[in-house]
């Protein structure tokens, strides 16, 4: 019986060191919340570039593009909030957004399903996520019908 309990825990042990192992070495999906379903707030889209993204760390610079109606409670020594802004030549269905982890790098994917509607859109995501301790987030934007 000890033999077959030592011999469970040591398949246990190597099953787990091999999952982390493959955890680090693969794509790994973070996750994200919509600010627009947490807090009531309005973005300020002057200030930034299309099809830029901006990391925002700090409550101070959180403040420089959100106007909010209550003050919301963003642990920045825990959160991190990703803003992206760009444009579209044709009116947009829906939005979607992913944010991975691959390879030290950290890469927002904005899926737009474009609609038929000949007028020039803009779009803009805004998301929180655990703490990313870099300000370099890539943007990749994919854009169909």
């Amino acid at each position: 019986m000890k033999n077959f309990v030592l011999l469970f825990i040591v398949i246990l042990l190597t099953g787990m060191a091999g999952c982390k192992k493959n955890e680090l070495e693969g794509n790994k999906v973070l996750p994200t919340v919509d600010i627009g379903s947490q807090y009531d707030c309005v973005i300020d889209l002057v200030n930034m570039q299309q099809d830029s993204i901006y990391v925002i760390n700090i409550k101070k610079e959180f403040e420089k593009f959100f106007t909010c109606e209550n003050n919301p409670q963003i642990d920045f020594s825990k959160k991190t909030v990703l803003i992206a802004s760009g444009g579209t030549k044709n009116g947009i269905s829906n939005i979607s957004t992913e944010l991975s982890f691959e390879n030290s790098i950290y890469s927002l994917f904005v899926d737009i399903t474009l609609n038929d509607a000949a007028v020039a859109q803009g779009w803009h995501i805004a998301v929180i996520t655990n703490k990313i301790n870099t300000s370099s987030v890539m943007l990749n934007v994919n854009t169909h019908f």
